[in-house]
């Protein structure tokens, strides 16, 4: 099965589990009561235990059959209580109607067995589908413009950074980098625009999923948006006057960036606000991808690249840095290579394996098919009758009768054997 379609499946029933449905209706509740001074209560025990807590200490609870509650006095035998009073009911914002509880539209909707707000709903919903998201750990890929947010679901989930790109000059999908979680936008700003389709996928920030001759392919994106950036100035004492911000224009004390980059070019568009919110200019600059991405290597379309290192010795153990599968690599060829040699380990193998020399005890070597133990792995005789006395019983175990089967089968197992190794040989050519 596709991998992006059982992702998308996997979020769709996630995301249903959640969703409420706002025409749904559900059963009312029922509350027992024993008496008035001890209230309704959602079971029959609870109401009698309420009761019987305000009669006294010496009033203990017994049992419930039906509806009829027993209790037990000082200890001593059960006696009967009293029949409970039964009520139906619904929470707050729905309406009762044939033991069915209905909420009130449109301002409120389902939620299990409550009616919530539309926008509590809502809420509820949007973090259903952003957890799902972080949980796959992948970026979401839409068919809308690169941006830091993106519709899903009817929602509007927001990322760390996004990224669009082209297949022969022909836009194609756009990313969204997680973590993921809710823009605070009201899911009607998802209806109002095509919704796309979107799906996850599992490549790596950076780059982008497209499609080539029908095959899926993760390929560098070709313009790429950040995370605004925004710094405040803060007031040195509450209620005092904010600082402007060095740097800035006069009076500036909130400054926002957001950096776009297009075809090996980032534009980073910085907006800046005094006290009251107003205005007190924009600022444009212009570098090469790579100036950016050497000053903010962790951004979106930047390619993190770190140096690996790698020590140790058999005695002491060793430790890497950088990529995990190259660490991993490492330390179990020389763990190997510890327990063939000890004294050579770490040096030299790294270039040996290149040269394919990695050490006398790996190379190749001959053997003749006779030089293979091919003895009856079940004997070459048959094992005496065995006789065995149970409770004053002799009972015989007549292995002359099925000696000849188990040699057969001992024969076939060291033909299929020989089989297998000899293909396993010829494969590796």
């Amino acid at each position: 099965m596709d991998i992006a379609l059982l992702i998308r499946r996997t979020l769709a029933v996630f995301a249903l589990a959640f969703i409420a449905n706002a025409h749904a209706s559900f059963p009312a509740t029922t509350e027992y009561l024993y008496n008035a001074r001890s209230g309704w209560h959602p079971t029959p025990a609870a109401a009698c235990q309420a009761e019987l807590a305000i009669a006294g200490p010496l009033y203990a609870f017994d049992r419930i059959e039906l509806l009829a509650c027993y209790y037990r006095y000082n200890g001593g035998a059960s006696s009967f209580f009293g029949n409970a009073n039964t009520r139906t009911v619904c929470p707050s914002n729905s309406t009762l109607a044939g033991g069915q509880c209905t909420c009130a539209a449109p301002t409120y909707v389902q939620d299990g067995n409550a009616c919530i707000s539309v926008q509590d709903s809502q809420n509820k919903n949007c973090k259903a589908l952003a957890d799902g998201l972080n949980i796959l750990g992948a970026p979401m890929v839409h068919h809308g413009s690169p941006g830091v947010t993106a519709c899903f679901g009817g929602y509007v989930i927001k990322g760390s950074g996004g990224a669009g790109g082209s297949i022969g000059g022909v836009a194609s999908q756009s990313e969204l980098y997680g973590p993921f979680a809710c823009s605070g936008e009201n899911a009607s700003a998802c209806s109002v625009i095509p919704k796309p389709t979107a799906i996850t996928a599992t490549c790596a920030p950076g780059s982008f999923p497209g499609d080539v001759n029908g095959v899926q392919v993760c390929i560098p994106p070709s313009s790429t948006v950040q995370a605004p950036k925004t710094t405040t100035s803060q007031p040195p004492a509450a209620g005092g006057t904010a600082p402007p911000l060095p740097g800035a224009p006069p009076g500036t004390v909130e400054s926002s960036e957001q950096t776009t980059c297009a075809k090996g070019t980032c534009t980073t568009t910085t907006t800046n606000k005094d006290g009251t919110g107003a205005s007190t200019g924009t600022t444009v600059k212009t570098e090469s991808q790579g100036e950016f991405c050497a000053r903010s290597p962790e951004s979106a379309g930047c390619d993190k690249k770190s140096d690996s290192t790698f020590s140790g010795s058999c005695s002491g153990g060793f430790v890497g840095t950088g990529d995990a599968l190259q660490k991993a690599v490492a330390e179990a060829v020389n763990k190997t290579k510890c327990l063939l040699d000890p004294g050579t380990a770490l040096d030299g193998t790294v270039s040996a394996l290149a040269a394919g020399t990695f050490g006398p005890e790996l190379t190749n070597a001959s053997r003749a098919i006779g030089q293979f133990d091919q003895s009856n792995p079940l004997g070459a005789t048959c094992p005496a009758d065995m006789t065995i006395s149970v409770m004053s019983a002799s009972v015989t175990i007549p292995f002359s009768q099925v000696c000849w089967a188990l040699q057969a089968l001992g024969y076939i197992a060291v033909t299929f054997t020989l089989l297998y190794s000899t293909i396993f040989v010829v494969k590796g050519f």
